[in-house]
């Protein structure tokens, strides 16, 4: 890890003590606003048209530009994921999870609009099993094109049931609905028992339909054949079909294409890896675009080929130059950014320039295919990352996340990286005291589809010292660092405990005889009259307790849905259970608890909860009340801030 000793002097200034004033009114509930300070919302597609670029992502984000460099962010007045955008007579269509498609001219003003599943409005819709169609239903449409004469949407529909064991079980059923303006669509039926139906492509002549397990083929949108294949997407060009997918014989998937002259003979075509990509996991898309094929990858990887057959790998975050001016940390350039995070989802080509969108909001542009620049977004600190917590101490706010962000603020909208932390460290807990601080830091390894981890323990102190590091073992998973009155505390889920003193050079493990594991440790949170406890357990779950006479009384709060627990634990299955909370607080006379799918929880007693409306379905890591308002962060740059 990197520091930059003078920033310590920085933060000295920003330390000043200030008097707070007086509680807000805790009668209401909070109206909590999404902030754009930092947008990192993943961008999975783009669209241009009428001179006009729409991205989509995660989170309801929509961005609109008119030159592809300085982009807007645009009120689409959902909060669910966004899978796919496209154009065609003079219409923009985006399509999202909960039956979600708006659509605009101008890519300022979106209306929503709306499918109906049903036996009256789908002719030919049949179910599997006898009684699916009765189950609670989720429907999500999942990619729309347009197709030279009208737009078509993939939906998948999943009929499902929680047994006794709190398992999910569902039958997957899949519908294309055509539109010629966007209004008034035709649905049709494809198939049942089809799962994960992800993008749909017009290629050749033909329509390409792609699943888990299976690839749908057909010419008429009515009648479908399949292919037995597990294929990620296809692209059709000068030199045929090329195929993408991942070959998975190996500690980390490849991504890898199969090239022929019809689609129908890609099953006899041999493989090709496109280089053993050790940072990779996998391609997400492939088109043919601008007379060459471009393979949008994981890791930061484009892969390009003129003729499907010779392939060049492309990695954006290893480019010269720098986008960032001089002095202005709060603009990080390509390099401040971890590769290993960082998907690339879709590559156009605008008739001048290659545009590709990647996760945590990334936006770049290129005329070669070897010089990329990062747009920028109005507004907006490309932050690039995950939240895991905000504070607010003696006058400073500070953040801290993934790609090494530790980011302090004097009014909590300009902020500035003023500690230099490794872009490959995670800051997942920091600890104040003065002018010491110490961070809990996470360096990933990211291993097929799970991933290992080292941490550490590092304090600074001074200008003049060096800072203090305790580096942990593989399997000793850090919880927290604490001040506690005279020292920093680090503990871990094992029950080891570090202690580093005021004066000492050395973190001291202080972890006693028979140390607790402390995985699941309660959180006891003490208000003005009350005592809230809140208690996750594997078999039970997600609980709060008051506490009444010295007895824990469990308390009444909106729970999530079975299915709410399932969806939240798959869309983050790297780090978050599906039916957690992340912390709780009092403030405001009141006590504030944030959690997975974007939980905002409030109680003024501790007995009876209440649910707020966050705005964001994105994990939310920490809340915090500064005397005027509450800070809340999450996942992909989630600010979000209560009205004062």
């Amino acid at each position: 890890m990197k520091w930059v000793k003078s920033a310590i002097v920085l933060l000295c200034l920003f330390l000043f003590v200030t008097s707070l004033p007086s509680r807000a009114a805790a009668g209401s509930l909070p109206v909590f606003t999404k902030q754009s300070d930092f947008f990192a919302s993943d961008l999975y597609d783009i669209a241009y048209g009428n001179n006009i670029y729409i991205a989509v992502g995660s989170d309801g984000a929509i961005v609109r530009s008119t030159d592809a460099k300085s982009w807007a962010v645009i009120s689409s007045g959902t909060s669910t994921k966004i899978h796919a955008v496209a154009f065609g007579n003079g219409v923009f269509v985006a399509v999202g999870n909960n039956n979600t498609i708006l659509t605009s001219a101008d890519g300022n003003i979106w209306k929503k609009q709306s499918l109906t599943f049903s036996t009256k409005s789908v002719t030919n819709m049949k179910e599997a099993k006898k009684g699916d169609f009765a189950k609670n239903r989720v429907q999500s449409n999942t990619s729309v094109i347009w197709d030279g004469k009208q737009f078509v949407i993939l939906t998948q529909m999943d009929a499902y049931t929680i047994d006794t064991y709190k398992k999910m079980s569902s039958t997957g059923y899949v519908f294309v609905s055509t539109s010629k303006n966007g209004q008034g669509w035709k649905t049709t039926q494809v198939a049942p028992y089809l799962y994960h139906a992800s993008k749909l492509k017009y290629l050749n002549g033909a329509y390409y339909l792609f699943s888990d397990y299976k690839v749908m083929t057909s010419k008429n949108l009515v009648n479908w054949s399949s292919v037995e294949k597990s294929y990620i997407d296809a692209a059709f060009g000068s030199s045929g079909f090329v195929v993408a997918f991942d070959r998975i014989d190996a500690a980390r998937p490849r991504p890898a294409v199969l090239k022929a002259s019809s689609f129908q003979g890609i099953k006899s075509a041999s493989p090709k890896d496109l280089l053993d990509w050790g940072d990779s996991t996998g391609a997400s898309s492939i088109d043919y675009v601008h007379n060459q094929y471009v393979m949008s990858a994981a890791g930061g990887y484009l892969a390009v080929s003129n003729d499907g057959s010779t392939w060049k790998a492309i990695n954006l975050f290893d480019q010269p130059g720098e986008d960032a001016k001089e002095g202005d940390s709060s603009v990080f350039s390509l390099q401040d950014i971890n590769a290993e995070r960082m998907i690339l989802y879709k590559t156009i080509w605008d008739g001048h320039q290659y545009i590709a969108v990647s996760s945590f909001g990334g936006i770049y542009t290129s005329t070669d295919l070897k010089h990329f620049e990062k747009s920028t977004l109005q507004k907006a600190a490309p932050v690039g990352t995950d939240l895991y917590g905000v504070g607010f101490t003696e006058g400073t706010y500070y953040l801290y996340g993934s790609n090494g962000r530790f980011l302090t603020s004097t009014d909590a909208h300009e902020w500035k990286q003023t500690f230099d932390v490794s872009k490959y460290d995670n800051v997942v807990s920091v600890a104040y005291h003065g002018q010491d601080f110490a961070l809990v830091t996470q360096e990933e390894d990211w291993y097929w589809k799970s991933m290992k981890s080292s941490y550490s323990f590092t304090a600074v102190r001074s200008e003049e010292a060096e800072p203090v590091s305790k580096s942990l073992s593989d399997l000793d998973h850090p919880i927290d660092v604490k001040w506690d009155g005279q020292s920093f505390i680090g503990r871990t889920y094992f029950g080891n405990k570090y202690q580093l003193a005021s004066g000492s050079m050395n973190w001291k493990d202080i972890t006693s005889a028979s140390p607790v594991e402390l995985k699941n440790e309660p959180i006891v949170v003490k208000g003005h009259d009350t005592t809230v406890k809140y208690e996750y357990s594997d078999n039970g779950g997600a609980a709060l307790y008051y506490l009444q006479n010295g007895k824990w009384i469990k308390a009444n709060f909106p729970a999530w849905s079975d299915y709410e627990k399932a969806y939240f634990k798959y869309e983050d299955h790297h780090t978050k259970r599906g039916d957690t909370l992340s912390t709780v607080i009092y403030g405001n006379g009141e006590f504030m608890a944030v959690g997975a799918g974007g939980t905002i929880l409030r109680s003024t007693d501790g007995k009876t909860w209440a649910r707020v409306k966050s705005g964001t379905s994105e994990y939310l890591n920490g809340i915090v009340w500064d005397g005027k308002r509450y800070i809340a962060v999450g996942n992909k740059g989630t600010y979000l801030t209560s009205a004062q």
